[in-house]
């Protein structure tokens, strides 16, 4: 029986390619008793992929162990259902599912709500992606190279100077220096000063997260 003139070809990847071509086989479904493929070379076909490979960032951009991290991917058009988990090997990552993962965020330019923070760990620097529900985990490399990198092994410290003046409290229109060590002076970073109780309330956090899964038009901004 001949072959229909339209064919489609479906490319499966159990992994990202370390470059652009990636070889691949054809066979027809009602070839499969033949043993019939295309081409017969175990080279296969070279075949040119569009695009680049996902690539996760973080927010901040420097991290030390303990931080909260929130990621965004590059290179792919739509993340609304993406998510990611930290995992400490390869052999984690496939034994990862969707629902026990971390939502992505959006990059648009725009505000937005926080589903849930990722904590650093020194032993999970591996990104397990996500890019639907109903994908395969895979893991892919990040903006500092294959494993999150910690630009600092400690965590930022600060302190108040208030010039001119001595007092035991200080007020809003008080002129202070805000001073940081162990900060990567190379990364935007912004401070925010909250009350504890408002930092406590939001779980340890500038910013608070209303859960995944949870209604955005019921969270509190």
């Amino acid at each position: 029986e001949a072959v229909p003139p339209s064919v489609t070809i479906v490319l499966v990847m159990s992994t990202f390619p370390d470059t652009n071509s990636v070889p691949a086989w054809c066979w027809h479904s009602a070839a499969l008793d033949r043993n019939f493929f295309v081409p017969e070379d175990h080279l296969g076909m070279l075949l040119e992929l569009p695009g680049s490979n996902p690539k996760a960032n973080t927010f901040p951009t420097f991290a030390w162990p303990g931080t909260d991290l929130l990621v965004w991917i590059e290179h792919v058009p739509d993340t609304s259902e993406s998510r990611v988990k930290l995992v400490n090997s390869s052999v984690d990552c496939d034994a990862s599912t969707y629902d026990e993962s971390t939502p992505v965020i959006q990059v648009d330019g725009g505000e937005g709500l926080v589903d849930a923070f990722l904590l650093a760990d020194l032993t999970k620097r591996l990104v397990c992606f996500f890019e639907l529900p109903t994908s395969m985990a895979l893991v892919i490399s990040t903006s500092m190279g294959q494993e999150l990198q910690f630009s600092q092994v400690h965590s930022p410290q600060n302190g108040l100077i208030v010039q001119g003046v001595v007092n035991d409290y200080i007020h809003r229109g008080l002129p202070a220096n805000v001073i940081l060590t162990s900060a990567d002076p190379g990364g935007n970073g912004e401070i925010f000063i909250i009350e504890e109780s408002t930092y406590e309330a939001n779980g340890r956090h500038c910013v608070p997260a209303i859960g995944v899964g949870a209604e955005a038009e019921r969270a509190e901004t």
